[in-house]
């Protein structure tokens, strides 16, 4: 199956990233006579191995509700519908409309959006997560109460990319792990977001738009490995997560629930922990447990999933 890169065109940071992608991998037009742009709808594929599996695709709208529709008849039978969970082993702008990818989709293995982060303190970041709702509802695409399949091994690697590459690039930018958040929460492929922060000047600065094209090429150039762990605990940039992926190589971590969604009444409790852990790309393999940062009720409930599941315990 094919892997996919997806950005906006109505998304600076994405169209960033996507520019510099350009000159990290070499792609060619998608099609017959396909030139190598990406205007609105364009689609572009990897050259050569290990990219040559890899489609780059321009759409419209927010990549919050990102929908993939495939081809129907393909295989003789009716194309799945891609709000239908597949078996894997188991802060944005809201922008109006959808951002459909092109109908001549191949099936994906994975995808990986390129975006912008917005927050309210404008403090460059270089960030990436997995998406979902944790909470009864909605307010950035999605289901409510619904989380995405998350890709643990990328987005662990694309973490550990982000701090080298703009380590030689001597940023001056903090790079972490954000907590679920946002939608899409539907679709059949695992999902990762990896962004620029926070603000216009960040979203269209090169060298941040370098910094994370060096990021996805090294990190996507792996072998696809699943497996990883569930998060919990913690706030939003949850540095304990990001420390431990930064000092342990093999270490990954797929859905990241934080202290703020885990309040009374908010709708997050223990089947939102049971969804994240079957929502693992490859099967959760532990949970791993801010135990400062969490509320003593999601301690049991970790316990008890941990237990049916038969997977470790991991307190940090």
């Amino acid at each position: 199956m094919a892997k996919l890169l997806v950005f906006s065109e109505d998304d600076p940071a994405g169209r960033n990233i996507a520019s510099h992608l350009l000159e990290e991998i070499d792609f060619v037009g998608a099609g017959d006579g396909a030139g190598t742009s990406l205007a609105e709808g364009g689609s572009l594929v990897g050259r050569a191995p290990p990219y040559s599996d890899l489609r780059l695709v321009a759409v419209r709208g927010s990549l919050t509700a990102l929908t993939l529709p495939v081809l129907a008849g393909r295989g003789g039978g009716q194309a799945p519908r891609q709000d239908q969970e597949r078996d894997h082993d188991l802060g944005h702008d809201q922008d109006r409309g959808q951002a459909p990818v092109p109908k001549d989709d191949p099936g994906w293995e994975w995808v990986l959006c390129l975006s912008r982060h917005r927050s309210e303190s404008g403090k460059r970041c270089l960030t990436a997560h997995s998406p979902g709702n944790l909470r009864n509802e909605a307010l950035l695409g999605g289901n409510p109460g619904q989380v995405g399949i998350s890709n643990p091994c990328l987005q662990s690697d694309l973490i550990r990319e982000l701090r080298r590459s703009k380590d030689l690039l001597g940023l001056d930018t903090d790079v972490s792990f954000e907590a679920t958040h946002h939608g899409p929460t539907a679709l059949a492929p695992p999902v990762t977001f990896v962004e620029i922060g926070s603000d216009e000047g960040a979203w269209n600065d090169n060298a941040l738009g370098e910094a994370v094209a060096r990021a996805v090429a090294s990190a996507i150039s792996k072998p696809v490995r699943g497996g990883g762990s569930l998060g919990l605990g913690g706030g939003h940039y949850p540095e304990k997560f990001t420390s431990l992926v930064l000092s342990q190589q093999d270490s990954a971590l797929g859905h990241i629930i934080p202290k703020y969604a885990m309040a009374p009444g908010r709708g997050s409790d223990y089947s939102i922990l049971r969804q994240c852990a079957r929502k693992t790309f490859g099967g959760c393999s532990s949970i791993v447990v801010d135990w400062k940062g969490t509320p003593s009720a999601f301690k049991e409930y970790a316990r008890t999933l941990a237990e049916d599941l038969d997977i470790d315990l991991i307190r940090i």
